[in-house]
């Protein structure tokens, strides 16, 4: 038999058991997911240093804010090929039948089987000439595609490739703000990347869609994972976004100063009524 105080420790050594067991399942709900980006506008003018401080900062009282980039121009589809033309076969003429012969009189004649001269016109040359028009329109297209990818691709190198040299270059650049070293949001800089990355199809005729994407980054500034979490209900919005996930491979800057983790994972909402009006 046990006595009064092996039970109370064994009553404790039970709550002790049961609450390390919840802690264990239900802990990892209540941890942190990450970062997500903030509501803070899309940056005009990269600063030079980037933090975890969820706001902006610094710059010159009297400095000028930069003109507005020029759109990127949509990319031209060439100029289709004329479609080539099926000769049309003059039709033959005719001949007249000749006249049959006039049975001879005798009564162990045969008649003799009616052939027709009447010309036949064969599909199998139709059916060639709507494969080739068929074939020649899947090239057009194919080109048109290509060349459609390659200058979003160009568009996509040029804003990203202007970014790193603004990180890079020693030059100084004037930053309007009340006074001191310009900085910004490190999220808030993730999310001018892909916002300049997007881009929208001018025939869309869809006034607002939103979709949600999560998108993990290195240490180093290199993509790790991108992906749509939710959809916007649209096919061709639901589409610029995933190309959009797809081109961009590294955001050109490293984790703030101090930073610890070695991946962060970002939540980024693609709007496209603020993207129609930012550009």
């Amino acid at each position: 038999m046990m006595d009064r105080w092996q039970r109370r420790g064994l009553i404790v050594s039970l709550v002790l058991h049961a609450l390390l067991a919840a802690v264990l399942v239900f802990g990892p709900a209540f941890r942190a997911r990450g970062p997500s980006v903030p509501d803070l506008p899309i940056l005009e003018i990269l600063p030079a240093r980037l933090v975890d401080e969820p706001f902006s900062g610094g710059g010159q009282p009297r400095a000028q804010p930069p003109p507005p980039a020029p759109p990127v121009p949509e990319p031209q589809p060439p100029p289709p090929r004329p479609a080539s033309q099926t000769p049309v076969q003059p039709s033959r003429p005719t001949s007249p039948p000749e006249p049959s012969p006039k049975p001879q009189p005798t009564p162990s004649a045969r008649r003799l089987p009616e052939v027709s001269t009447k010309l036949v016109t064969r599909p199998r040359a139709t059916s060639q000439a709507e494969r080739s028009v068929r074939d020649a329109a899947a090239e057009q297209a194919r080109r048109e595609a290509e060349a459609a990818a390659r200058a979003r691709q160009e568009a996509l190198n040029q804003a990203l490739s202007r970014l790193r040299d603004l990180a890079s270059s020693g030059a100084e650049v004037a930053v309007p703000g009340p006074g001191g070293e310009a900085y910004a949001n490190y999220a808030q800089y993730v999310k001018t990347v892909y916002t300049r990355a997007w881009l929208v199809p001018p025939d869309l005729d869809i006034e607002d869609a939103t979709v949600t994407t999560s998108v993990t980054i290195a240490r180093d500034g290199t993509v790790v994972s991108a992906r749509i979490v939710r959809g916007s209900g649209h096919p061709a919005v639901d589409a610029s976004v995933q190309r959009t996930l797809e081109r961009v491979r590294t955001i050109g800057r490293e984790f703030p100063a101090g930073a610890r983790e070695d991946q962060r994972t970002f939540t980024i909402h693609f709007n496209l009524k603020a993207k129609r009006l930012t550009g």
